[in-house]
């Protein structure tokens, strides 16, 4: 399970975008840990946060938000050529944790057993209707909510955050925390996720309008996506701001120490491999999802 990390073809693709448009792809599920959340510093802090992966299955970050319930993307936890749980993630399979800055082989990992998964209904429709349409689902998030719980059968160590309901506004302070990559999307990693976080800031929808390779991809896209997610900056448009990168998806956006969204995709202005958006799944519109009780 501890190998290099193998990056999805659609992500591998975003390097090379047609000049002047914009390439959009999900933050990362990557079949092994990752290294660390581009910009930001590593941390000790946000020990709600975890580096996780099942038996066989993806890496992705996750919160604690109750005694036996965790807080994910739901690309993390999806089989994106069905639309179900992956087969990786059944009911009785062993899944490990950390919460600590930087776990190494023998030590700072936890071990459990998985209880149930629940997929937001919008994002297993939205892909499915791709899957029946021969159309790729990276960017499914884009119309849907790419949100995921889990639950646990026994106890874990970690402290609880709370979840926030309340709409997140532009030019909020907002705090991203994730085991993702370091230095570029597309780079194969070794070793374990380090865990960093960094600060960054809600952007308003007419952030776009002033890069027309953004206008152009964006034309007609841009209210669902912002309905959809907390768009954030990013190192490409704010060089103080963090990246998310591959190993990151499902980790927190805090707001006052209170998480508000769930790390899912980046856009891109160039072929750098450096996100110039951050798009974290909007957790104001699901107050009455049933994922909160699983």
């Amino acid at each position: 399970m501890f190998k290099k990390i193998l990056l999805p073809v659609a992500i591998a693709l975003s390097l090379s975008p047609v000049a002047g448009a914009v390439s959009l792809d999900k933050a990362g599920k990557a079949t092994g840990p990752s290294i660390q959340l581009i910009g930001g510093s590593t941390t000790s802090d946000w020990p709600s946060t975890v580096q996780f992966f099942v038996s066989g299955g993806s890496a992705c970050t996750a919160v604690k938000i109750a005694s036996h319930r965790y807080l994910t993307a739901a690309h993390c936890l999806i089989d994106k050529t069905t639309g179900e749980v992956e087969s990786s993630a059944f009911f009785g399979a062993r899944i490990y944790l950390s919460n600590v800055q930087q776990p190494t082989t023998s030590s700072g990992w936890t071990f459990n057993t998985l209880g149930q998964v629940m997929l937001h209904s919008s994002y297993v429709s939205e892909v499915l209707s791709r899957i029946n349409s021969n159309e790729s689902t990276n960017g499914a998030g884009m119309h849907s909510f790419d949100v995921a719980t889990f639950t646990l059968q026994n106890t874990t160590p970690y402290p609880v955050s709370e979840v926030d309901f309340t709409e997140v506004s532009p030019g909020d302070n907002i705090t991203l925390v994730g085991y993702g990559c370091e230095e570029k999307v597309g780079e194969s990693r070794s070793g374990y996720g380090r865990k960093k976080a960094g600060d960054t800031y809600a952007l308003a929808i007419d952030a776009y309008d002033n890069h027309p390779g953004y206008g152009a991809y964006y034309a007609g896209k841009a209210a669902e996506v912002f309905y959809h997610n907390v768009v954030v900056a990013a190192p490409k448009l704010d060089s103080s701001a963090p990246g998310l990168c591959p190993g990151d998806s499902g980790g927190p956006a805090f707001k006052n120490n209170k998480v508000v969204g769930v790390g899912a995709y980046y856009s891109f202005m160039d072929s750098s491999g450096i996100a110039y958006t951050n798009m974290e799944t909007k957790l104001s519109a699901l107050a009455g999802w049933a994922g909160w009780t699983l």
